[in-house]
């Protein structure tokens, strides 16, 4: 995962910024479902014990 950081730094782009081919071009496993372990306010929400009761 290392060279998908490199790729984005590069670019000066987020992970959740890449397309689903980008992403794809980089693992097969790496698809649509990534979106919502990236989303800022989706890992805020996971955060908050509240929340997940």
């Amino acid at each position: 995962m290392g060279q998908l950081v490199i790729y984005c730094e590069d670019r000066g782009i987020a992970i959740e910024d890449l397309s689903e081919s980008e992403l794809a071009s980089f693992s097969e496993l790496l698809g649509p479902d990534l979106y919502a372990y990236i989303d800022y306010d989706n890992i805020l929400q996971k955060g908050i014990k509240c929340e997940m009761l």
